[in-house]
C-alpha cells in the first residue's frame, strides 16, 4: 500500500501544476523509498536531498542508516552534494529529548528548509505524520504542540500536506494551505 499511496499522492501532486524546488526525505530508507516514488510521479527532476533532521524520534534512530554513498550505489537518486541543517550524529545525541522539544526542533527544521534558496517551487517533505504536523504548524504561524509516545495512533498512516509559499513581497503569512490538494482515505480515515 505504501508505493501504491505514495504514487497516487505524487500523480495528484503532479497534476496541480505546479513547479517544485527541491524533494527533501528524512533519513530512513522506507521515506527514501516513498520520496523515490512521489518525486517520479510529479515529475521532480531534482535529486532528494536526506535531512536527518525530519527524523521525528531521536530515541528511535537505527544505529545504521544508509548513507548518501550507499543510497547512490543501490540506485536512489540521492544529492551528494547537499548539506544537511542536522547531523546523524547530532540528531542521536538528542535521544533523551522530550516530545514537546522534538516537535519544535521539527518546526525550526521544516522554517529553515522552506528559507532554502533559491526558492522556485513547492517543497516536497517526505518523513513521519509528527514533522508534518510540527512542520505544518510552524511555517503556518499556530504553535507546534508535543505529542503522545504513541504518535501513530493519533495520525493517519497515510498523510499529506500541502503548503502554499508567497512570493516575496508577501503580507505577514508567507504560507497557506493548499485547498487542491484532493485527500486520500484509508479505512475511511482522511488525510
Amino acid at each position: 500500500m505504501g508505493r501504491l499511496g505514495a504514487g497516487l499522492v505524487g500523480r495528484g501532486l503532479g497534476l496541480l501544476g505546479r513547479a517544485w524546488s527541491a524533494a527533501f526525505a528524512a533519513p530512513h530508507l522506507r521515506c527514501v523509498q516513498t520520496a523515490l516514488v512521489l518525486r517520479k510521479a510529479a515529475g521532480i527532476q531534482s535529486p532528494i536531498k536526506v535531512e536527518p533532521g525530519l527524523w521525528d524520534s531521536p530515541a528511535s534512530v537505527p544505529q545504521h542508516l544508509f548513507g548518501t554513498e550507499e543510497l547512490l550505489a543501490a540506485g536512489y537518486p540521492v544529492s551528494r552534494d547537499y548539506q544537511p541543517l542536522l547531523s546523524l550524529e547530532a540528531l542521536r545525541k538528542m535521544a533523551k529529548e522530550t516530545t514537546k522539544v522534538t516537535a519544535r526542533r521539527l518546526g525550526e527544521v521544516v522554517e529553515k528548509l522552506g528559507e532554502t534558496k533559491p526558492l522556485k517551487g513547492a517543497l516536497l517533505l517526505v518523513g513521519p505524520a509528527g514533522m508534518l504536523d510540527a512542520g505544518g504548524r510552524r511555517l503556518l504561524g499556530q504553535a507546534v504542540l508535543g505529542w503522545d509516545e504513541d504518535v501513530g495512533l493519533h495520525y493517519p498512516y497515510l498523510c499529506t500536506l500541502a503548503l502554499l509559499h508567497a512570493p516575496p513581497p508577501a503580507a505577514s503569512r508567507r504560507w497557506s494551505l493548499a485547498a487542491d490538494l484532493p485527500p486520500l482515505t484509508h479505512f475511511d480515515i482522511d488525510t
